[in-house]
């Protein structure tokens, strides 16, 4: 897993980031497989208008990915899913 962010403005937010995925249970971190972060000032306005949000302090968070329960053994080649996290 790989965090990525703007180096002058959010560096603090994207170790606060790390350290709370080291600190996930095993039991859970396991099941985090294939997954990157990634770490933004705000959702861009086009997924703003996909979910039916009119400000951008109301998304804090984004999964964009295919759930594990839907997912096939033939897709060993997918990229990888993401999850944004907006500070």
């Amino acid at each position: 897993m790989s965090f990525v962010g703007d180096p002058q403005g959010i560096d603090d937010f994207v170790a606060l980031a790390e350290r709370a995925l080291a600190a996930i249970p095993q039991e859970l971190g396991q099941h985090i497989d294939n997954v990157g972060f990634v770490v933004e000032e705000w959702a861009d306005a086009r997924t703003l208008r996909r979910m039916g949000i009119g400000y951008p302090r109301q998304l804090l968070g984004l999964y964009r990915g295919v759930p594990r329960i839907h997912r096939s053994v033939l897709d060993v080649a997918r990229l990888p899913d993401r999850i944004f996290l907006y500070r």
